[in-house]
């Protein structure tokens, strides 16, 4: 067996400085320097009383287009012939026909005179016209829930995102915003590391480079426990030499069980 002994450096394998998705003052401060996090767990909260009425607002929106458009889901329309408008306006323009189709008879028979007939025939065409107006509203309706349904959507995305929660499972690293204080959107107000398991960064010699492959196990020692080894495997390796060391970069994986 063949061993290489290099120097190299210890880092998390993630590490990410959080942002505020929301503008708003910072009322709580859940999570601090050093303190174990998992995936979802909220990091910090914002005020969001402005964005609770923004969201209740498109509630509102949304609740007043249904109940013109004749429903109570946004999930489930009923369809643009059915609504309570588009309904009555089809028994008008029934009604307006019927009694057309009647006067031409009488008029045909001589019983009723020209300008009776010609009433019928206005009101059936005025019938015709309520019918399609209801219709293109109805449409429109359709259109506005839609758009007021997004509206109420990212509303209440806002409103969530004034709860700052931890991407993934870890440690606080730093803690950058302070109780009370009026944060942005994209402001940096927290980093949180994950530390199992841990990267190991460093470079191979050009010639050595044959012997090493990906999942080759790895035996790393530290300063802090030097009575101690830790066992890992190779997971990444460049496909290129660093020209100024005339080395391969390359990293590998190692378990942190005790975090």
């Amino acid at each position: 067996p063949r061993a290489v002994d290099v120097v190299g450096t210890l880092v998390a394998v993630d590490q990410v400085t959080i942002s505020s998705e929301a503008d708003g003052k910072v009322s709580r401060i859940l999570a601090d320097l050093g303190d174990r996090v998992t995936a979802g767990q909220v990091l910090i909260k914002l005020d969001q009383e402005k964005q609770q009425y923004t969201y209740e607002q498109q509630q509102a929106v949304l609740a007043r287009t249904l109940a013109q458009y004749g429903a109570s889901d946004p999930k489930q329309l009923p369809d643009i012939e059915k609504t309570p408008d588009v309904q009555k306006a089809n028994a008008d323009l029934v009604q307006a026909t019927q009694a057309f189709d009647r006067a031409n008879e009488l008029f045909k028979r001589t019983l009723i005179s020209r300008q009776a007939l010609d009433d019928a025939q206005a009101a059936l065409q005025s019938a015709r016209a309520g019918y399609d107006a209801a219709l293109q509203k109805a449409k429109d309706l359709r259109a506005s829930i839609k758009g007021s349904e997004a509206s109420m959507k990212l509303a209440g995305r806002e409103l969530r995102d004034t709860d700052i929660r931890a991407p993934f499972d870890g440690y606080v690293e730093k803690r950058l915003v302070n109780l009370g204080e009026l944060v942005k959107a994209q402001m940096p107000v927290m980093a949180v590391v994950r530390l199992t398991p841990l990267k190991v960064i460093a470079e191979i010699p050009e010639k050595m480079a044959p012997w090493i492959a990906v999942d080759r196990p790895v035996s790393l020692q530290v300063d802090a426990y030097r009575d101690r080894t830790f066992a890992g495997t190779v997971s990444r390796i460049s496909p290129a030499v660093n020209a100024s060391t005339r080395a391969f970069p390359f990293e590998a994986l190692v378990p942190n069980p005790d975090t």
